[in-house]
Order: structure tokens, then sequence, then C-alpha cells
């Protein structure tokens, strides 16, 4: 050989410095997972930087809060699952460089989760969405909202339709702030009782009654309406869980349409 030539390993990782930096980048990204940041260099995924994950996160969680919430409000009432046959996702508004096709990921993990015994992630839920014959779109438009930016998921079933808004004040306050035609303020967070209802004055004080009576307490509340004397949907974020007996009281009020308990 010439005198002014190096020889390499082929493979530059075989190299002792090069393992040992595998070894602690693979190291970080486990305890980064571990403490619920975004997964980094993913197989199959998107692969984004540091500071891009770490800006998506709050948009992230949204989108499976809202997939979560979707896919329990699509169960009967005996709580049997009923089948999704297609899901919509939009973006309004300006979502700088989040990566949307990750958070369309995110919102088939929540729909998905509550339905499957087997883990569900952004890397098989596109895959066990096919598979359950899941039609996924998704779209953007950049016209003014409300909010400056705004995550809408439209599911289908056999029964019909509902869309489901969410938004992001500053950096990581999500909120559900629609749901169908009905303007909501909603931190999706914990146990919760959604009703529709007759807007008529007894029925959100009969509620609080069966919930005070069985020592239930509640976190917040919010009432969305389209006209007075109409249908009213009202959320109830709860301290605690209830059990089935205690719902169906609450469905048994006069006036009282359907109730549903969600866990978020």
């Amino acid at each position: 050989t010439a005198p002014n030539t190096i020889l390499t390993p082929h493979l530059g990782a075989s190299t002792e410095e090069a393992q040992v930096n595998v070894a602690i980048d693979i190291s970080e990204q486990i305890a980064d997972v571990l403490t619920g940041k975004p997964a980094r260099s993913a197989v199959n995924m998107p692969s984004l930087s540091a500071e891009s994950l770490v800006s998506a996160k709050p948009y992230l969680l949204l989108a499976e809060k809202i997939g979560s919430l979707q896919s329990q409000l699509a169960r009967e009432l005996d709580g049997t699952g009923r089948p999704i046959e297609a899901v919509e996702v939009l973006y309004s508004g300006n979502f700088g460089k989040t990566p949307t096709g990750l958070v369309t990921r995110s919102v088939l993990v929540g729909i998905l989760a509550p339905i499957l015994s087997d883990p569900v992630n952004v890397v098989n839920a596109p895959t066990l969405s096919s598979q359950r014959g899941i039609k996924v779109t998704e779209s953007a438009t950049v016209r003014p909202t409300d909010y400056t930016i705004g995550l809408t998921v439209k599911i289908t079933t056999n029964r019909g339709t509902r869309t489901v808004t969410g938004t992001v004040f500053g950096e990581s306050d999500i909120r559900i702030v629609q749901i169908d035609n009905y303007r909501v303020d909603i931190s999706p967070w914990g146990p919760m009782v959604l009703t529709s209802h007759n807007d008529r004055p007894g029925i959100i004080g009969a509620v609080g009654t069966l919930l005070g009576e069985n020592k239930i307490n509640i976190a917040g509340m919010n009432v969305g309406r389209q006209e007075t004397g109409g249908t009213a949907l009202m959320a109830l974020l709860l301290d605690d869980a209830i059990d089935q007996e205690l719902l169906s009281k609450i469905r048994n009020i006069a006036g009282m349409e359907t109730a549903k308990y969600v866990q978020l």
C-alpha cells in the first residue's frame, strides 16, 4: 500500500467511538418516550428534529384526545362499539412547521386505542385503520377562523357523522371548542359526562343533584346551545368515574335525550 494511505472500516458505525454514541442516542430516545416526549427516529415514521417534535407535542396530544372522544361517543348506549367507516381530518389556519401527517396518525391512535386490545401507536395506526376498512383523508385550509389553528375530525358510522373541533391556546393549552354545531369550551382531561337534553329549567340541576347524592364532584361544566328552548349539549368534567347505574339514572331524567360517559 501507499505510505500516505489510511485504511478505515467499511461500516463507520463499527468503530468503538460510534458504538458508544449510538448507545447514548438510543438511551436518550428511550428516556424521552418514557417521560412522555415524542419518539425521535422511529421506524416507518417521518424523520423530525427534536425541536420540531417538541413544538408539535400539543397538537399530537389534541389529536389523540379528539380521536378518543370520537371513538367513545360512537359507542352504543350499552357500550358496544359502532364500526367507524371513514375519518376526515381538516387542518384550519396556520400550523407552521407542525407535521400534519403525524397529527393525523395521532388522531387514529385516539380512535383505535379504546376499541383494540393490542397496543396502538403512531407507527401501526394507519395499518390497523386500513385493516378495519376505515377510509382516512386529510385536507387543509388557511381561511380565517375564530382560532389561530383548528383541528377538525369528522367520523362516519352507519348512524351518520359527528364532527369535533379543537385548538391550542398559547403553547400547550388544548381545548375542544365545537361538537357538531355546538360551541363548547372543554378541557379534555379525565372522566366526563356529555349529555344532549331539552334546554329548559331543572335538567342541569337534576343531573347535579344525582351526582351530589352519589358523592361525585363536578370539576367543570360547559353548555352549548343553538337556540333558547331547543336542544342543548352539556359537558360535565368529573373528579371521579361513575358507574352504569348512575349513568342510567341520568339518562332517565325527564327531558334528557342522550347521556354518555367518556374517559379522557
